[in-house]
């Protein structure tokens, strides 16, 4: 199951701020279940432009998520791998992940 993440006996820490990023995106997408565009995702987390579009290019290029224009723009969802992935998120991180979404829905 470890090879879901990398082809190694490593699995991922989520101890930079770069993949707490990741874990706050996927979780968003596997919440809502749908697919945004780069600015609903920005809007929605509070990441930067810029991380926005660097998070996803990983994250699209390692097959977490899906990429697909639609109008001009290209969209995002959550893919079967980045499902699986979500299950190796450590608890702590998870939990934290989730309340960062949470307290940013009620601030807007």
């Amino acid at each position: 199951m470890v090879g879901i993440i990398r082809q190694s006996n490593r699995v991922a820490t989520f101890k930079g701020k770069h993949n707490a990023s990741k874990a706050i995106v996927l979780l968003l997408l596997s919440s809502f279940g749908t697919e945004f565009n780069a600015v609903g995702i920005q809007r929605l987390t509070g990441l930067t432009t810029r991380a926005v579009y660097s998070v996803m290019w990983r994250l699209s290029r390692w097959h977490y998520v899906t990429k697909r224009r639609s109008g001009g723009v290209y969209v995002y969802g959550l893919s079967k791998r980045g499902t699986q992935f979500i299950e190796y998120i450590p608890a702590p991180v998870h939990n934290k992940s989730l309340k960062v979404i949470e307290k940013l829905f009620k601030s807007n």
